[in-house]
């Protein structure tokens, strides 16, 4: 079973922001063979790309090949995520992504935690966390440069997926991308403009991370026993 709440298929809307620049965003480094797992997928040379996944998971965890095998696709996604989170650089802080030359993530999380204290019931910053996956299977299989958790004590993690990108048209005319909200890179024409950016894209970025913490709240109830007549 995933450790994180996923979004509910087809409930979350396209949404394109922008942000000034993404070096800051550490890659992590892990041995994945990015490039020959990408050149067998581009040969749909199917067999060969899943072998070199499975030899990297095996290589990397404690999961057993038959365990991985008998995994779901959704909880194999789990176990990869489940990684990266717990393999931040040792220069990247999930709680406080602050850095000397850019600010920018830091600036994002943080209007991103304001919006959410009228979203998230009783919402604590203090379990509110943004990972990066840049240079990580999670980035190469499910277009996921970085992503939020929030840590709800009721619900369990709620995970929110954002894929960075300085290409305009990507995902344009596809509507079934594979990240939760993608952030579009441009540079901005002044200071101000560029903070007001900042802070509409972290008011986006709640309003999807909210959808999914209804919808967690959601199944709750409905696993409730129900009351006897």
């Amino acid at each position: 079973m995933s450790r994180f709440r996923e979004s509910v298929p087809n409930s979350v809307q396209k949404m394109p922001g922008s942000i000034y620049e993404a070096e800051y965003l550490f890659s992590i480094e892990c041995d994945w063979n990015k490039d020959d797992y990408l050149a067998a997928r581009e040969k749909d040379d199917i067999p060969t790309a899943q072998t070199i996944l499975d030899n990297w998971v095996l290589d990397k965890t404690e999961i057993s090949k038959e365990e991985w095998w008998a995994l779901s696709p959704q909880d194999r996604k789990s176990v990869l995520f489940e990684w990266v989170a717990t393999h931040q650089p040792q220069e990247w802080d999930p709680k406080d992504p602050n850095f000397k030359k850019n600010h920018d993530i830091a600036d994002l999380k943080t209007h991103t935690e304001t919006e959410l204290e009228s979203v998230i019931e009783d919402f604590d910053p203090g379990k509110f966390s943004l990972f990066t996956a840049v240079g990580t299977p999670v980035d190469t299989l499910y277009a996921t440069d970085m992503f939020f958790v929030y840590e709800d004590d009721t619900y369990g993690p709620i995970k929110f997926t954002v894929d960075l990108t300085n290409n305009p048209a990507k995902y344009e005319n596809d509507p079934s991308y594979k990240t939760d909200y993608v952030l579009h890179l441009t540079s901005p024409d002044n200071k101000n403009d560029h903070n007001q950016e900042l802070q509409e894209k972290g008011r986006q970025i709640s309003v999807g991370l909210g959808r999914i913490y209804r919808q967690a709240k959601r199944d709750a109830i409905k696993e409730l026993p129900s009351k006897a007549a």
